[in-house]
């Protein structure tokens, strides 16, 4: 019974790799018309419906990226890998997740830059929890809040209502560094993490 379990988990994880890199295909025909000029290492922090354009130019970058631990996130890692990804964790964005934090501190203290999708994995949609600031503040390294502003259509049935970027779509690049003072109290990275999220909110895509 448990290798028939194991045996139907890997053939839905691949199915779900499957699906996401057959949907993601399109980033080979996007057209950006920026670049992300950031200090490495960093923090690099977007909502989790329009990931595709920026983990498509982070791949590049010696980054490591947080996936969810779940079917979707095990299949998103596939896909990832194989677009050159070799540093993926598994876990939430929030700083209860104890082993992906420290996982994560562990590569940024190594000088790699972190993508995470802060309202990720399961919502709710453009609430940004609380771990991508206290890792800004633990790892010493300033904050990014980014979104590539892009054309698409939204996938409105799924929980992000994610945005999923038309044929040779142009993308630009929006985003703002927030530095992360090293002494900041628990109420005070509250304040940061709260204007974070107003900000990013305010330079993404129109729902």
């Amino acid at each position: 019974m448990k290798e028939e379990k194991r045996v139907s988990r890997f053939i839905l994880r691949k199915l779900i790799a499957f699906g996401i890199g057959a949907l993601f295909s399109v980033r080979k025909t996007l057209r950006y018309t920026n670049e992300l000029d950031i200090e490495h290492p960093c923090i690099v922090v977007g909502f989790h419906d329009e990931i595709l354009p920026t983990i498509d130019t982070l791949k590049d970058s010696n980054s490591v990226q947080m996936v969810a631990n779940s079917h979707i996130g095990f299949g998103l890692a596939d896909v990832l890998r194989s677009w050159g990804y070799t540093h993926i964790i598994h876990g939430s964005p929030g700083k209860s997740s104890k082993r992906a934090f420290l996982n994560l501190m562990r590569e940024i203290k190594k000088g790699k830059t972190a993508f995470v999708a802060p309202d990720g994995s399961r919502g709710p949609r453009h609430v940004m929890k609380d771990g991508a600031v206290f890792l800004a503040k633990q790892g010493k390294v300033p904050l990014y809040i980014i979104s590539p502003n892009y054309k698409g259509i939204r996938l409105r049935f799924l929980w992000d209502k994610f945005l999923l970027p038309y044929p040779f779509a142009k993308v630009t690049f929006r985003y703002e560094r927030i530095e992360i003072p090293a002494d900041a109290s628990k109420e005070e990275l509250e304040v940061i993490r709260a204007d974070a999220e107003k900000r990013l909110e305010a330079i993404c895509n129109p729902c």
